[in-house]
């Protein structure tokens, strides 16, 4: 008698011998960019408080030991999103101004305080979320201070080389100046993309203000175009 043959396997998947379905889950080396990609997502509609690492894994596809593979916490994510940003910041934005090789002419510095809002726009979640978190939880995000301080103490040494030339006067300490300009753009920043500070909302006005008050706090005015 001749045997029927065998009953197709069901729900359509592939019948063949040791045929594994692809799996959705990201794992190794690519492992870590779908968990920053998805934290990045995520924080678009959801407040940092209110995410899990839980969260972060489904939305990544990763499993949980790729997870902690990476990052000791949903925080320590954020953290290397933000320093990723910042050094973006600093290499493509800052880095020609500090070391001088720009000019004090005040359209320069408009357009690196319009530069730096609109990179702020672009990471807006990551960038919130970070600086409301790392003044609680600060050594997870020592990257991002660590970073700040590097933006400090460029800016004194500008301040200081701008007054050792003549072209700046002698005045307040150029370290608490330059901190002060620094975490003032920083907490700035922050308000204004928080929705925290509805009369800093123009962002065009932001930047120019911006612009003045660091040329006239280095040099007492606008410094002339050369």
């Amino acid at each position: 008698m001749a045997r029927s043959a065998p009953a197709p396997a069901r729900g359509g998947g592939d019948a063949r011998p040791g045929f594994t379905p692809p799996s959705r889950r990201h794992e190794g080396p690519e492992a870590r960019q779908a968990i920053l990609a998805a934290t990045e997502r995520v924080l678009q509609y959801r407040r940092l408080d209110d995410i899990t690492v839980t969260d972060l894994i489904k939305e990544a596809e990763v499993s949980r030991a790729a997870f902690y593979m990476y990052f000791e916490s949903k925080h320590a994510a954020v953290a290397a999103l933000a320093l990723h940003v910042a050094e973006q910041m600093s290499d493509d934005v800052w880095e020609p101004w500090f070391r001088g090789e720009e000019s004090a002419e005040e359209e320069v510095l408009v357009q690196h305080m319009r530069d730096t809002l609109g990179l702020w726009r672009e990471h807006r979640a990551v960038l919130v979320a970070t600086a409301e978190a790392w003044r609680t939880h600060s050594e997870l995000y020592a990257g991002w201070g660590s970073l700040m301080w590097r933006y400090i103490e460029e800016l004194e040494r500008y301040i200081e080389r701008a007054r050792a030339s003549g072209t700046a006067p002698d005045g307040l300490d150029a370290a608490t100046l330059a901190a002060v300009l620094v975490w003032g753009n920083e907490s700035t920043m922050y308000l204004h993309f928080s929705g925290a500070a509805p009369e800093l909302q123009d962002e065009e006005q932001l930047a120019k203000t911006l612009a003045g008050v660091w040329l006239r706090a280095i040099y007492g005015h606008a410094p002339d175009a050369p």
